[in-house]
């Protein structure tokens, strides 16, 4: 993605960029952005006292927060400076920071048009916009706070560029009202794919009070220095199977729990130990499934496998960042995860692995249970349709 948005960024076009994720978005956005802010500057063509000129939203405070650091540490050099405002932290030293006059405002939607809305901020001097992890924001219900934001942003005088894993009709509709004419950037086939440096695995267990066991059989392996990322479907089980584990001395895998009953301060200290390599295990629910990029996960363990193939393949996108190669565990259980192993075994085969016969057992029952519920429709409506003609005859 860099190789190929530097050049369209560079030439002032607007851009969409469609790419999997551990692609280099980030630095495909910002290095431009800074490029382009420093022209502006020079010039004087822009007055950040006044508000900022470049402003990127995304979806969670955790990607928020991580893209706010990268600006702060490749804007920092060249005199670039930035501030960010999320949901979930205290509003008031947000509120200074953005008074400060900061070239680069980072931000999630709701937190941002908040600020907007009661004149707290000032969007007329945006000349470099993103919406990054679009889709994923849309899946979270901020189209109406993207667009009230996007409303404030002069139309003539700005460059958008917009970043999404995937490309649904939601996110065309919004680049087709927001963007100006753009060059459309896919890597990849648009379709939900994985990255082939991730090697798939699925462990089949018969219930799911046997699910840890096998992860702590998957945890011993754990290379030397390397941490897991471990994904649950409920913010207690979180809970719960972090202390399982922090308290499991012979395993000797320090654990934390990420997810959001937790507040900023207990957030960010649960990455910071996680990132650190203070705990070696992070176990989260899907807040973590997006934009968290920390180099050191070796492993993607889905103790309970999500809910959607979309899921799926950001869950386990959070290993093999870059170039890097991972792995990734599903836990299955033998009986009621059959919509779960069809998608999997799907996802699996566009990457070229292999699929286990169990899971392709499992994936043949999702089938059969799909057309016996065809059948079942079908029979009922021809029932029905007899019924009426029956009454008809009368």
């Amino acid at each position: 993605m860099l190789a190929y948005a530097w050049a369209v960024l560079q030439s002032g076009k607007d851009l969409v960029g469609v790419a999997k994720t551990g692609s280099g978005k980030t630095l495909a956005f910002l290095l431009p952005g800074f490029v382009k802010l420093r022209k502006l500057k020079k010039a004087q063509e822009v007055d950040t006292k006044k508000g900022p000129a470049l402003l990127c939203m995304t979806p969670t405070r955790e990607l928020c927060h991580q893209i706010y650091s990268d600006a702060e540490k490749f804007g920092g050099p060249v005199q670039i400076t930035a501030a960010c405002c999320y949901g979930g932290a205290n509003r008031k030293d947000q509120e200074w920071a953005i008074q400060t006059g900061p070239d680069c405002l980072i931000a999630t939607p709701g937190r941002l048009n908040d600020f907007v809305q009661k004149k707290q901020v000032r969007l007329d001097q945006v000349r470099f916009a993103i919406i990054d992890e679009a889709d994923r924001m849309l899946d979270m219900g901020f189209e109406p706070q993207i667009k009230q934001v996007l409303d404030e942003v002069p139309w003539h005088d700005r460059q958008t560029c917009m970043f999404t894993a995937t490309w649904p009709q939601e996110c065309k509709k919004l680049a087709e009202t927001y963007i100006k004419d753009p060059v459309q950037i896919q890597i990849g086939s648009g379709e939900i794919t994985t990255n082939k440096n991730i090697v798939q695995h699925v462990k089949m267990v018969d219930r799911d009070s046997d699910k840890l066991e096998a992860l702590k059989e998957i945890l011993r392996g754990l290379p030397e220095g390397a941490g897991c990322l471990v994904f649950c479907n409920s913010k207690k089980k979180c809970g719960t199977l972090s202390w399982d584990l922090e308290g499991d001395t012979e395993l000797g895998m320090p654990a934390t729990e990420l997810h959001g009953d937790l507040d900023q301060n207990q957030r960010d200290k649960a990455l910071w130990k996680f990132k650190s390599g203070e705990a070696r295990v992070c176990v989260a629910t899907d807040l973590a499934s997006r934009g968290l990029d920390v180099r050191n996960i070796a492993v993607v363990v889905n103790y309970d496998a999500p809910k959607s193939a979309e899921d799926y393949v950001h869950r386990i996108g959070r290993t093999g960042r870059a170039e890097d190669s991972g792995e990734a565990y599903t836990l299955l259980l033998k009986w009621g995860n059959e919509a779960e192993a069809k998608y999997i075994a799907q996802i699996m085969r566009k990457a070229s692995q292999d699929v286990p016969e169990d899971v392709q057992e499992l994936e043949k029952n999702a089938e059969d249970d799909w057309k016996k519920g065809l059948l079942f429709v079908v029979v009922t409506d021809c029932i029905m349709l007899q019924g009426d003609c029956a009454v008809g005859n009368v």
